[in-house]
């Protein structure tokens, strides 16, 4: 509300991030970065582009292990928040990046940055080393596209691109890529969650979702299963478009697509739908963030 000065800088989403202080992030398209206490529920803007040419679009926000906020945008790489020291705003000069339209950010539980991008994906050490992964080749990553990367319980971190998965081995500094002919049913990976079971669940554009069972403990190998729209049936996924996912506290499985939002039951692989027709603004769902109280 250009009427308020503590509303939201702009409506259209990009990121949402809730930071170890119950601090909620909002990357947004042409507004820059807000912050809000979700205990004063107003929203404050940060001018992230001081000192260099403005970019207002935010794809990504992540906080690391001191409690800074990394914020990652379109043409204009990384900048980081240190809210212990007066909120201050600095920049990571983007020609050290291997590029600078990000798409994802991650901390690990080493206090490491994986920085995703659309040119391939850079790792900041703890001590500021950027490190590059270029896709093509051996011991890389299969595509310069990146859109996600996590960490399962194992502690091995997972990257999607859109060229299907690729396995950190930080012994040998290097990628395993999972064929996605053999996994998948696209490579366009956009999110890979791991739920309460170690399942690995995999979102794709043109794909629907995959369901990866490990195994065996040991075992860096999966049993997959697919769930994919079927014409004609109501409690299948809503489309194969998927771009956002999360698990809520009941081990449901929250989907967001470009024709609406689905919960999945995986006891019974019944899929509820959510759309404009249940009263939603929108059907093209771009995030999801559950906050473990029942809400999504």
């Amino acid at each position: 509300d250009e009427k308020l000065p503590f509303s939201l800088t702009d409506n259209g989403i990009n990121a949402v991030y809730l930071d170890k202080s119950n601090n909620l992030w909002v990357g947004t398209q042409n507004g820059g970065i807000n912050v809000a206490n979700l205990n004063s529920k107003s929203f404050g803007y940060y001018p992230i582009g001081i000192g260099i040419p403005s970019d207002k679009v935010v794809r990504a926000v992540c906080q690391d292990k001191a409690g800074r906020v990394w914020v990652g945008t379109e043409t204009n790489g990384l900048c980081v928040i240190d809210r212990q020291q007066g909120d201050k705003v600095s920049w990571i000069d983007k020609s050290r990046l291997i590029n600078p339209n990000v798409r994802h950010l991650y901390c690990d539980k080493t206090g490491t940055i994986w920085v995703g991008t659309k040119g391939g994906l850079d790792r900041i050490s703890p001590d500021g080393q950027i490190h590059h992964y270029y896709a093509g080749k051996a011991g890389s990553i299969p595509n310069p596209w990146v859109f996600w990367v996590m960490e399962d319980h194992r502690g091995d971190v997972w990257v999607a691109t859109f060229d299907g998965l690729a396995q950190y081995n930080r012994v040998t500094d290097s990628f395993r890529s999972i064929d996605p002919a053999k996994t998948l049913r696209s490579g366009n990976v956009r999110v890979i969650m791991e739920d309460y079971l170690h399942n690995l669940w995999v979102a794709t554009e043109g794909g629907g979702v995959t369901r990866l069972q490990r195994t065996g403990k040991s075992s860096p190998e999966f049993v997959p299963k697919h769930y994919n729209h079927i014409n004609g049936k109501p409690n299948s996924l809503i489309n194969d478009l998927v771009l956002t996912m999360c698990e809520d506290e009941t081990h449901k499985i929250w989907i967001g697509t470009n024709s609406g939002l689905c919960r999945l039951d995986p006891k019974t692989d019944q899929f509820v739908r959510f759309s404009v027709a249940s009263g939603f603004p929108d059907d093209l769902i771009m995030g999801l963030l559950t906050d473990g109280k029942g809400h999504i």
